[in-house]
């Protein structure tokens, strides 16, 4: 399987045309919660890309979440992970206890939706038992008929649980009375011995009739080079072996590298969950459901996000549905909104909420992660962003967890003439430029892929289209002197990358200034007590004026212009209008373009 060579971003958008194409087949299209643990009423999550990354902060239901989906296929149960104990006894939901724990999700046969409700239901036998129900109108099912559970193969990893037989025996085991050995480090030696064995016969032993192992088995020439790829090692051989040597079954792992061979007792953890996790997937029947609770326990950075590649890959070439509980904002990188599922905890009533779409910048603020790469909307003065600010504030500050809004004095010739110069040449998808509205040509800017050879190849002609969008001539500074002249090749390069700057990353405020946006005559005539000396005040004014000298009559001083401005804009957030919508509409496509940059550029 070729990654070393490929670029994310292909190949997320590779997955998202497969999916819209309709290529993913006998694949849970949502799963809803009427009734179920701590999540909110009717929660909803609708599975609308190959690969799902649930996030959030611990004890926010994402490993429960991923449990029901565990038990959703034909013969799967989530009473294989939650069942009731004296200790922790599991009640039914509602205030007169009647709501039984259930979950209910749709699947596509051919193209009929058939829907499936599962219901806890206590049986003498078993007091964990879940079975499948007839639908219940209260529930709002869109079927009326009682269907089969889907079929579809599961593989459920949880790697917190994921240790190799060595250390489950050493860290977790107990040496018992009856034994020779006098401490763990002993019984293990002796073990190891018949470990040894089962590997260099390759054969089953018994003890008392009983199977201690199975066979071993060699990993493939594709699973070492994933293996290796993940881990940035090169791994020439490898086996892997479950047996019940050290007391419990368990998984152990001989590797080989550079000449040096070594069982799990000298691996690093990180090395054993991959090898079991490469070994389980290129296993996996095409479309199964592949559940991973935390892939990224004992993973450096790195690997998290080689190992997302994989997942990516897989999910594309065998149309598998793989979901993910993660706090690692690794998995959720780059990846779409539509694959991010945000769990947090309500302050109101301490229920579960799931927000069915997140930026993945949203994510990295509510994982808490102080995300290095940092993206700034600059603006013409303090008026602009202080509307830009209290928008995002209204859009959702969590959005734009690492945006800077920010204004230097000098207004549009200074951001034209000088930043825009800076940004498309160093760093132009890190910064975004929204100006008044009196500065929005009258047509829209090309850009250079869309230009003739003939026009893309003229500095005259790219001159002539960057003055008459910027309304004023651009100088752009050259290698050279004024005998030889200015180097034309990087001229045209500079024209180039502003050209392309200017066409993507510059927005415009929708009325000519902000003054025209906030501004509210209605508003404001509520703290007038002599309108007649207002309206006398404004008259013929520019809107800016109007604000001047409506701050003296309010305030009774011009210092006071500030405090005015945020009265108005208080005023104009809370109300619908245009205005509003085409900032917001701008925000929006702001941050579609931060959350599908490709931020390390990692073709790995």
């Amino acid at each position: 399987m070729e990654l070393l060579n490929t670029n994310i971003m292909n190949l997320i958008d590779k997955n998202t045309k497969a999916f819209s194409s309709g290529a993913f087949k006998n694949f849970i299209t949502y799963i809803r919660f009427p009734s179920f643990k701590n999540l909110e009423p009717d929660t909803e999550i609708n599975f609308n890309y190959p690969l799902t990354v649930f996030v959030g902060e611990n004890g926010a239901g994402k490993s429960s979440t991923l449990q029901a989906l565990y038990g959703a296929p034909k013969g799967k149960s989530p009473g294989e992970f939650w069942f009731s104990t004296s200790i922790d006894p599991i009640e039914e939901l509602g205030e007169d206890g009647k709501n039984r724990h259930c979950f209910l999700y749709g699947f596509y046969d051919e193209d009929q939706l058939k829907e499936v409700l599962k219901t806890r239901a206590k049986r003498k036998n078993n007091p964990d038992y879940w079975e499948t129900s007839r639908p219940i109108k209260k529930y709002k099912m869109k079927v009326t008929s009682r269907y089969a559970p889907i079929d579809k193969e599961v593989l459920y990893l949880d790697f917190r649980s994921e240790l190799s037989a060595f250390d489950q025996y050493f860290y977790f085991g107990e040496l018992k009375e009856q034994l020779a050995s006098k401490t763990k480090q002993d019984y293990l030696r002796n073990q190891s011995a018949m470990l040894k064995k089962v590997f260099d016969d390759n054969k089953i032993y018994t003890i008392g009739n009983k199977d201690q192992n199975n066979m071993t088995v060699n990993l493939s020439r594709d699973e070492l080079a994933l293996v290796s790829y993940i881990l940035g090692k090169k791994y020439n051989s490898g086996r892997i072996v479950r047996h019940k040597l050290f007391g419990n079954w368990g998984t152990s792992v001989v590797l080989e590298k550079a000449g040096i061979k070594y069982s799990e007792a000298h691996a690093g953890s990180g090395e054993i969950a991959i090898v079991k996790l490469v070994h389980e997937l290129l296993k996996a029947a095409d479309k199964s459901l592949i559940l991973l609770d935390e892939p990224e326990v004992s993973l450096h950075p790195g690997a998290q996000k080689r190992l997302k590649m994989l997942l990516l890959k897989l999910a594309l070439e065998k149309k598998h549905q793989i979901v993910i509980s993660t706090h690692s904002s690794n998995f959720v990188e780059s990846l779409p909104k539509e694959a991010i599922k945000l769990f947090y905890q309500q302050v109101s009533n301490n229920k579960i909420k799931v927000e069915d779409e997140c930026w993945y910048n949203e994510a990295f603020y509510r994982l808490g992660d102080t995300y290095s790469v940092s993206y700034r909307i600059q603006v013409e003065d303090s008026l602009a962003k202080k509307i830009l600010i209290r928008a995002i504030e209204h859009f959702g500050q969590e959005k734009f967890g690492n945006v800077d809004v920010f204004f230097v004095p000098g207004g549009a010739s200074v951001i034209k003439n000088s930043y825009i110069k800076i940004y498309s040449n160093e760093s132009p998808k890190r910064h975004f430029v929204i100006l008044d509205g009196d500065q929005k040509p009258s047509a829209v800017m090309k850009q250079v892929v869309n230009l003739t050879l003939q026009e893309a190849t003229s500095s005259v002609f790219l001159d002539k289209m960057i003055t008459e969008f910027t309304k004023g001539k651009i100088n752009f500074e050259v290698d050279g002197n004024s005998v030889v002249g200015g180097r034309s090749d990087q001229l045209l390069d500079l024209q180039k990358k502003y050209i392309d700057f200017f066409s993507t990353n510059v927005y415009y405020l929708p009325l000519e200034t902000p003054d025209d946006i906030i501004w509210d005559e209605e508003c404001i005539s509520h703290l007038i007590n002599d309108k007649v000396l207002w309206k006398s005040a404004i008259k013929g004014k520019s809107t800016k004026a109007k604000i001047y000298e409506t701050s003296k009559i309010v305030f009774g001083n011009h210092s006071s212009v500030s405090a005015l401005e945020d009265l108005l804009i208080n005023s104009w957030i809370g109300k619908q209008s245009q205005e509003k919508d085409e900032i917001l509409k701008i925000l929006r496509n702001i941050l579609d373009k931060i959350n599908k940059v490709n931020i390390d550029n990692p073709a790995i």
